[in-house]
């Protein structure tokens, strides 16, 4: 249940298996399993460790609370004089694997992962009639994903018809569904729950807003834009500019600031026209997404090893 409890184990398995292979790849994934693993599993001299990291290295310099404060400056400390156990580490975004060889002085790469299927615009009938601007967020109901800031941001838009679609449950549901009332935007604001296929909203939707306070490669980002919805997202320290690689594919925010959402909110409904996305600039720009482009790089790490 507990990495920690399951260490024994691991090094009685890697043990098992360098006896009758010529080499291992042990992959650990997460800043948390990667401090554990870099203490106690034990090196075999045919044993390669490759450290993933799904997350952005500013993730251990946000606190929620005293004792994530604490636990964060514990992992922070062990991983920087542990990274260098590992043979590799592969990051999801250039950005935070640059970030990463900084902080530690190991070897590091970036694999995007396998987010871009296929481009799935479907066009919209013209319709005169004046409708609310459909904005969507997608997320676990969590402290980190930021959602209480998204909905105080929005009751400054005071002047827009809007309607607010919340994908996702969590933890903070019923806290946010109140504060949603609190600030009499309960109308205006819908919380769906989970969907495992997001198609048919992206399709009803007019801008995608992801409000995190960190996140490594936000998958729903690139899912949105391959549906041809722009983004408003917060400068959250990962790949998101490696994403919003062109002007049209969306905008950034200054993080925890309520006036630069708006801003940028009120500048998409002006000019919406500059945020038109055609499939062939978008098939070029994530081509590195891809699952089989992904897959060939971490083959050839595999075989470099």
């Amino acid at each position: 249940k507990k990495v920690l409890y399951a260490t024994s184990a691991l090094n009685r398995i890697i043990k098992f298996y360098s006896k009758k292979n010529k080499k291992i790849i042990f992959v650990s994934n997460l800043f948390y399993t990667n401090a554990l693993v870099s203490l106690f599993i034990k090196r075999e001299k045919n044993v390669k460790i490759i450290f993933t990291e799904r997350t952005p290295l500013q993730e251990l310099f946000i606190y929620f609370g005293f004792k994530d404060f604490i636990k964060k400056i514990i992992i922070r400390n062990i991983l920087r004089f542990n990274y260098k156990r590992a043979n590799i580490i592969i990051a999801n975004s250039k950005k935070t694997a640059n970030d990463i060889k900084i902080f530690s002085g190991s070897e590091t790469t970036h694999i995007y992962p396998p987010s871009f299927r296929k481009y799935s615009i479907k066009l919209k009938k013209k319709d005169k009639k004046i409708k609310p601007l459909i904005l969507l967020a997608v997320g676990r109901l969590s402290v980190e994903k930021n959602f209480d800031f998204l909905i105080k941001a929005l009751q400054k838009l005071r002047k827009v018809n809007f309607i607010l679609k919340i994908v996702g449950n969590g933890p903070d549901k019923k806290k946010l569904e109140k504060l949603a009332v609190h600030l009499n935007l309960q109308k205006k604001i819908k919380f769906l729950g989970f969907k495992k296929n997001l198609k048919e909203i992206l399709n009803k939707s007019d801008l995608l807003i992801n409000a995190s306070k960190f996140e490594g490669f936000p998958n729903v980002v690139v899912e949105a834009i391959s549906a041809s919805v722009p983004v408003i997202s917060s400068k959250s320290h990962g790949g998101i500019m490696e994403i919003l690689k062109k002007k049209n594919f969306g905008m950034t925010y200054i993080n925890d600031n309520e006036d630069s959402l708006v801003k940028k909110i009120n500048f998409f409904i002006k000019k919406r026209y500059l945020f038109f996305i055609k499939k062939k600039e978008v098939k070029i720009a994530f081509k590195d997404f891809s699952a089989k482009f992904s897959c060939k790089k971490y083959e050839s790490v595999f075989d470099k090893l």
